[in-house]
């Protein structure tokens, strides 16, 4: 059996963080849709926790602030540091598509834990230590936290919608 590679769209990732760097009131609108766990490489997880972390303390953004950030948090060599967050920002001409970059992004890391669940209930299927029914059950609560985790950003009501639009103005 060959080796398959986990989906991914390092581009996406990539247009969505240079989108933050260059108009943070994307930044609310991505955060709704991803989680730091959505991006496949862990330096572009720390990047976003890093931006995002700012924007919530109500600072400015721009590549010094975060730069700073990652500093503080110990991930700036881990994250390529200052070439990395030129490279992202000098890679978006634009942020008028970090929706739809977002939403890829999502995608791909619904995808790939997906194939983690699955290789998950595979193995445990095949070592079948307990009842079929009990690793079913547990199979279905795994498959199901999946779909709970995709929906968790998505607003439920027009009263969470109007709160979080509210909390959003408040910081700037």
């Amino acid at each position: 059996m060959t080796e398959r590679v986990l989906p991914t769209c390092p581009e996406a990732e990539s247009a969505v963080l240079g989108a933050m760097l260059l108009d943070p009131e994307v930044i609310g609108e991505v955060t709704h849709l991803l989680a730091p766990e959505d991006f496949h490489r862990p330096a572009f997880s720390q990047i976003f926790q890093a931006i995002v972390g700012c924007y919530e303390k109500g600072m400015a953004i721009d590549l010094l602030i975060v730069q700073e950030e990652l500093r503080k948090r110990g991930w700036l060599e881990s994250t390529g540091g200052a070439t990395t967050l030129a490279e992202l920002a000098d890679a978006v001409p634009t942020s008028a598509r970090t929706a739809h970059h977002a939403q890829l992004v999502k995608e791909k890391a619904v995808l790939r834990r997906l194939i983690r669940t699955a290789g998950e209930i595979l193995a445990e299927a095949y070592e079948a230590q307990e009842d079929a029914e009990v690793i079913l059950d547990r199979s279905e609560q795994a498959i199901f936290g999946i779909t709970r985790d995709r929906q968790a950003g998505e607003p439920s009501s027009i009263g969470e919608v109007l709160k979080e639009t509210f909390d959003q103005l408040d910081r700037l």
